[in-house]
């Protein structure tokens, strides 16, 4: 079972599914995902399922695994997950323009037609029923469909796009959105671009930017180390992103931080946590940028929004997911969920967020050591019990 568990974390996954994941439908009854991570389940699911197949096959019971078992479903219940809240109060509207694949390359490439009906749409939904006074804005991944260069808008707000500064003028909230980043002002021909994330503040400043870091193979990059820049002139289906180099550290005009992860980013619970541990102080909230449209109305968008549950319970923070096509919602540290748009759909979110200070967990200071310890114990009982090891 420790063996299998293992083998999980290591093997290399694009779409990291684990088989304890499951166990999500028992939230809030997750007590022990602060402390161990999501792989105590996917360890506990293998040894209940060889014990059976043990009793089955040779009639033996295996006494150790039943009693740790029993003890592993007790602990999840008499300490269940919480939601801490307070008087802060966020006021978030999150844009879902549900803008389809065609319309979004188009846009990217200049035509005017389907540049101007996708910053049309995300421009109203925006600023759409404005009595709500949100404190914050948020686009999806790539959003903005045009290149970026936030080393000269930083120097220059000028600079910035018409329709970033329209939507903070009519709401005077702050700005937060996916787009392009260009690597530098000198042309070249290979990773010359970031799939980035933006943060401008009430004054239609650029605040702060964060370059994804963890790029989807075949497409966004190649896994073929050196050989990706000579491959890249014969396979040009791919996107070629640069990579960046570390997680941002956002500050609002309210005094709330928060960090973002893009995409796929945030179902690697390693990823995650080692990149949280670099920052001065925990963020308030987390941000999920996504777009889920190319896999359409499939299962895909649940799958993500369900995996992506597991890092609010590991690391107790709330995460705020901004989808193009959905689907778009508040995950809570709880396993509870928001209400939400729903795939193919084009609105906004209007949500209210409690941000109280949440503690940082066992698994974010210490990752698997726990885990590695309790199997340690059931080591050094099995061993002490002179029976076999499962």
């Amino acid at each position: 079972s420790i063996i299998l568990t293992v083998l999980e974390q290591v093997i290399p996954q694009q779409f990291p599914a684990r088989i304890g994941n499951s166990w999500l439908s028992l939230a809030p009854y997750l007590g022990l995902g602060p402390i161990f991570g999501a792989s105590i389940y996917s360890f506990f699911s293998i040894w209940i399922s060889l014990t059976i197949l043990q009793y089955v096959k040779y009639k033996e019971i295996n006494l150790i695994a039943i009693i740790m078992s029993t003890l592993f479903i007790i602990f999840n219940v008499i300490l269940p997950l919480k939601i801490i809240t307070n008087k802060t109060i966020l006021n978030i509207r999150i844009v879902q323009a549900n803008i389809g694949n065609n319309a979004k390359i188009n846009a990217e490439k200049g035509s005017s037609f389907s540049l101007g009906n996708v910053l049309r749409s995300y421009y109203q939904l925006s600023t759409a029923q404005i009595n709500f006074k949100p404190d914050l804005i948020i686009w999806p991944e790539t959003s903005y469909p045009l290149l970026l260069n936030s080393n000269q808008i930083i120097n220059n707000p000028r600079k910035a796009p018409s329709v970033i500064k329209k939507v903070i003028k009519d709401t005077h909230a702050n700005f937060f959105f996916g787009g392009y980043d260009q690597v530098s002002s000198k042309k070249v021909s290979f990773e010359s671009e970031f799939n980035s994330a933006f943060l401008f503040n009430r004054d239609g400043v650029l605040s702060k930017s964060y370059n994804k870091i963890k790029l989807i193979p075949f497409g966004e990059k190649l896994p073929f180390g050196p050989l990706n820049h000579f491959l890249s002139k014969y396979i040009n289906n791919i996107s070629y992103f640069a990579k960046g180099k570390k997680l941002t550290l956002f500050s609002l005009d309210t005094k709330h931080t928060f960090s973002s992860f893009i995409c796929y980013e945030i179902l690697f619970s390693n990823f995650v946590r080692s990149n949280l541990n670099t920052l001065p102080i925990k963020p308030n909230f987390l941000i999920n940028i996504t777009n889920d449209s190319w896999y359409g109305n499939t299962s895909e968008p649940y799958q993500h929004l369900f995996l992506s549950k597991w890092r609010a319970i590991e690391f107790n923070i709330p995460i705020i997911r901004s989808t193009n096509t959905g689907i778009t919602s508040i995950l809570y540290p709880n396993g509870d969920e928001s209400k939400r748009i729903t795939i193919g759909k084009k609105d906004k979110l209007d949500l209210s967020l409690s941000l109280p200070i949440h503690p940082i967990t066992p698994y974010q200071r210490y990752g698997h050591i726990p885990l590695f310890l309790l199997w340690l114990i059931i080591i050094i009982v099995k061993v002490s019990t002179k029976k076999n090891l499962i």
